[in-house]
C-alpha cells in the first residue's frame, strides 16, 4: 500500500543520510565500509566526545564551545538518521 507520508519520510531520510560525515566519506571512498574502519570511527568519535565534554566546562574556550556543541549535535543527528535509515 502506497502512502504519501511513508513516501515523504522515506525521501526525507534518504536525503538526510548524506548529512552524516561517515556516509559522505564512505560514498567517496567505498573501502571505508568495513568493520575495522567503522569501529575505529565510532571509538575515535566517542573518545573525542568524552574529551570535549570533560574539558569544556573547565576552560574558557570561546568559539570552541560552539564548535564542540555543533560537532556533538551533528554526531547525535547523524546517529539518529543512520539508525532510522539502516533499520
Amino acid at each position: 500500500m502506497r502512502s504519501f507520508l511513508l513516501d515523504f519520510w522515506s525521501r526525507v531520510f534518504a536525503c538526510l543520510r548524506w548529512v552524516s560525515p561517515f556516509s559522505a566519506a564512505s560514498a567517496i571512498f567505498p573501502r571505508l565500509k568495513n568493520a575495522a574502519v567503522i569501529e575505529t570511527w565510532v571509538l575515535a568519535h566517542t573518545i573525542l566526545a568524552i574529551l570535549c565534554f570533560a574539558v569544556t566546562p573547565h576552560l574558557d574556550l570561546g568559539m570552541w564551545r560552539l564548535a564542540f556543541a555543533t560537532y556533538g549535535g551533528l554526531q547525535v543527528f547523524s546517529t539518529v538518521v543512520y539508525q532510522i535509515v539502516c533499520v
